[in-house]
């Protein structure tokens, strides 16, 4: 079942790709054609923005995905516009150790980290287009948020939550019907 809020579906026209801190230069742009090829919304790629200090947990060594989001948030933004942050550090959300990304169901600031998704964090061989499948997926889960759907339960649809990255690496690079049905596609 999927739960959505139609509002917001019709009200953002064009996502907005933002760079926190470094990334590898070619992901913005491949994230920016799989989510136009997917959703068929304007996709433009914002100016590289530095990490905030303020989100940076000593203790974990990780970045609080929530005061990223409040960094991204002062960043210009219409009513008809949606920002998906991409940070290439590890992030949590409390209460968890860690997360894939973070929005805020119908806000329109999400971000997604890069870190977990490289096989290398779990101590496999580097592999590329892995990585971007896995990048991709988070991304088009945390677009569909800030479009207005929850998780769904169908363990192969992008909006399927993760837990872990075999969850992750379960999921195909799309939306399944019920949710390209709720999104109008």
């Amino acid at each position: 079942m999927v739960c959505l809020n139609v509002a917001v579906i019709h009200q953002i026209k064009s996502i907005r790709l933002l760079p926190v801190g470094r990334c590898d230069a070619d992901i913005p742009y491949r994230l920016r054609a799989g989510i136009q090829q997917r959703l068929s919304i304007d996709c433009e790629i914002g100016d590289f923005i530095p990490r905030p200090l303020d989100a940076f947990d000593d203790d974990r060594l990780q970045y609080k995905a929530t005061k990223v989001v409040e960094r991204v948030q002062r960043e210009p933004l219409d009513e008809s516009n949606a920002i998906l942050a991409i940070i290439d550090n590890d992030i949590y959300v409390e209460p968890y150790n860690f997360a894939f990304g973070y929005a805020e169901l119908r806000d329109p600031v999400g971000v997604i980290s890069l870190t977990r998704l490289r096989p290398e964090f779990w101590g496999d061989e580097p592999d590329k287009e892995r990585f971007f499948q896995r990048a991709m997926v988070e991304a088009l889960y945390q677009v569909g948020r800030l479009l207005g759907l929850s998780s769904c339960d169908d363990e192969s649809c992008v909006m399927s939550a993760a837990n872990g990255i075999g969850d992750v690496d379960k999921k195909q690079i799309d939306y399944c019907q019920s949710c390209r049905l709720g999104l109008g596609l």
